[in-house]
């Protein structure tokens, strides 16, 4: 029975031959609508593609980054000071953050246009629905983890939120649901395992389906998904490069420490006086029952002037050429005095 078994699996083994055969890729070779090739079609697939940018970026920053209250700033300014590409890998995880929400955002908007959530393809619609709840939760204790003012800002928001929903359990986001661990330490916990689990669960459940059911088109012509697989990719690195620039040419930075505005959020002119926020960055006076706006980037405040824009730039390429930096520094410091709280 084995070798009559085994005698009828010869000729298909010696027939995948190509690598294509090996690694079974022939199995993309199935049919989509032409429809599909259509850029408002690959939103979804850019969504996914970002958000495997965003996995790689998160867990090399995760690497060096240390979730206590009292270590995190500076953990964060060893990523952008001290790790290798540190400050880039940074930005280019917050930018794909926001081109993320973009996309996610345009991808819903479109399929629920086209009405692609009625019948058969309702549990489709809401696999997708719980997926962008998760990236929102995602940004959201991203943003938590800054470090920083806003960062602060976000923790204090959770533990609004608990507060009032604890009832609901809630109290997880509080900081005495536990003296053994800090809420910083729980969000870092959220934002890096347990709901990269959940997202990963509704990309797996949201793919299924479309595969099964396919793709919702009016469109009689077909492709091979093999194709569209290929212009996709092209997509993809495009959207990379555009995001890996952007990094380079506005990196992300850091803002003030929690609560150092606090005095002055009523005095912008103080502020900048106490040296807490740079001459030329932006202040708004808060409105009543809000929360004041800051610039939050101190190492990237833009300067009014265009010869303090052409230093900041400067410094900025420097920053990134060690050699090139003790040679552009004496002219980008434009002999005035030197903040220290920077």
């Amino acid at each position: 029975m084995e070798n009559a078994k085994t005698a009828a699996d010869e000729p298909a083994a010696e027939a995948a031959t190509s690598w294509t055969d090996r690694l079974g890729l022939r199995a993309l070779d199935y049919s989509i609508p032409e429809a599909a090739n259509r850029w408002p079609y690959m939103l979804g697939g850019v969504t996914s593609a970002l958000i495997v940018l965003l996995v790689l970026t998160g867990l090399y920053l995760e690497q060096f980054y240390q979730p206590t209250p009292v270590g995190a700033r500076d953990s964060v300014l060893y990523i952008i000071t001290r790790a290798p590409l540190g400050d880039w890998v940074r930005s280019v995880h917050y930018w794909a953050s926001g081109a993320l929400t973009v996309s996610l955002t345009a991808h819903l908007a479109y399929v629920f246009w086209r009405r692609s959530y009625r019948k058969p393809r309702e549990v489709t619609w809401w696999a997708g629905v719980v997926l962008a709840a998760v990236v929102f939760l995602l940004l959201v204790t991203g943003t938590g983890l800054r470090g920083d003012q806003e960062g602060f800002e976000a923790l204090a928001h959770f533990v609004a939120g608990g507060e009032l929903t604890q009832a609901l359990g809630g109290g997880f986001f509080t900081d005495g649901f536990t003296p053994s661990t800090s809420l910083l330490a729980r969000i870092f916990t959220l934002h890096t395992s347990l709901l990269p689990l959940v997202l990963l669960v509704a990309i797996a459940l949201h793919y299924w389906l479309i595969r099964h059911l396919g793709i919702h088109s009016s469109s009689p012509r077909t492709r091979s998904f093999r194709d569209h697989l290929v212009q996709l990719s092209g997509l993809t690195l495009l959207t990379y490069a555009a995001v890996g620039a952007v990094a380079f040419l506005a990196p992300e930075g850091l803002g003030v420490r929690a609560g150092k505005l606090a005095r002055d959020v009523g005095d912008g002119d103080r502020a900048r006086r106490a040296g807490r926020i740079s001459p030329g960055a932006p202040f708004t006076r808060p409105e009543s029952g809000r929360s004041p706006r800051y610039s939050w980037r101190y190492r990237l405040d833009r300067p009014r002037s265009g010869a303090a824009r052409a230093r900041l730039l400067a410094l900025r390429m420097a920053g990134r050429s060690p050699v090139a930096h003790g040679h552009v520094n004496p002219f980008t410091t434009g002999g005035g005095p030197c903040d220290a709280s920077h």
